[in-house]
């Protein structure tokens, strides 16, 4: 059975001309999903490492050795290098129809985000209003008739005292009674209409550790995250398509 390093060898890998998977990927054109982390800037030091490092050992699956088996019956004089790397172009799309979405949003997720590692709680909240609140008056009368009467008992009295006496002589006295009557027609007229309008933007937003995870299991959490190895999960999607599962 086949392995990879029985088609590669370090020489091609470190030429710059020769192009291989990630050279392939790194094809903005064809392959936009996965621009953010495979460019020209290091697609080569990938392929190097992926075939070289990572997967040099391995055995080629059915479907790699199926497609180079094609090419050479199709071109017979190909050295093994080249019939590696036809093969390897013609299992390039379907490397990135599987795997180029999951990758792309593991990106993301791992090396793209940014975040606060001990808050568990980020919330954004916005509100965009455009309300108008219209009020129309067509002539509205208010009529107030009142008829009130108010009336009431006046009755009182003034005393004096003599030098030596012990009670009070009455010196004044007013009786008597008042009253007050109000009658008549209050009117408020309204006409036309109130316009009020409401726009822009509310934004509220809330972050921070509600309480229900310590600050010492965020780390602890942040760092299991990070033990995750961006580039080698790739590699072990690919070895999916171009490689036994044992070796």
């Amino acid at each position: 059975m086949e392995r990879i390093k029985d088609y590669i060898s370090y020489g091609d890998v470190t030429n710059e001309e020769v192009v291989l998977l990630f050279a392939k990927l790194s094809d903005n054109t064809n392959y936009p999903l996965v621009s953010s982390f495979i460019d020209s800037s290091n697609y080569l030091s990938l392929d190097m490492d992926y075939f070289l490092g990572f997967s040099n050992e391995k055995y080629l699956s059915p479907l790699m050795r199926k497609a180079i088996g094609y090419i050479k019956s199709q071109s017979p004089s190909m050295i093994d290098r080249e019939l590696f790397e036809s093969a390897i172009g013609e299992l390039t799309p379907l490397i990135y129809q599987r795997f180029g979405v999951k990758w792309k949003k593991l990106y993301d997720a791992l090396v793209n985000s940014t975040y606060n590692p001990l808050h568990n709680y980020d919330v954004e909240e916005k509100r965009t209003p455009n309300l108008t609140h219209t009020e129309t008056y067509n002539n509205v009368t208010d009529t107030r008739t009142p008829n009130l009467t108010t009336s009431g008992n006046a009755n009182s009295k003034t005393g004096v005292y003599g030098f030596n006496g012990t009670s009070a002589k009455d010196s004044a006295q007013n009786d008597g009674t008042s009253s007050e009557s109000v009658t008549g027609t209050d009117t408020n007229v309204k006409t036309g209409n109130t316009t009020n309008t409401e726009t822009g933007t509310d934004t509220l937003t809330r972050s921070g550790n509600i309480g229900v995870t310590s600050s010492q299991q965020l780390i602890e959490s942040e760092w299991e995250l990070r033990k995750h190895d961006f580039y080698a999960m790739i590699y072990k999607d690919i070895d999916s398509i171009l490689c036994l599962k044992i070796y």
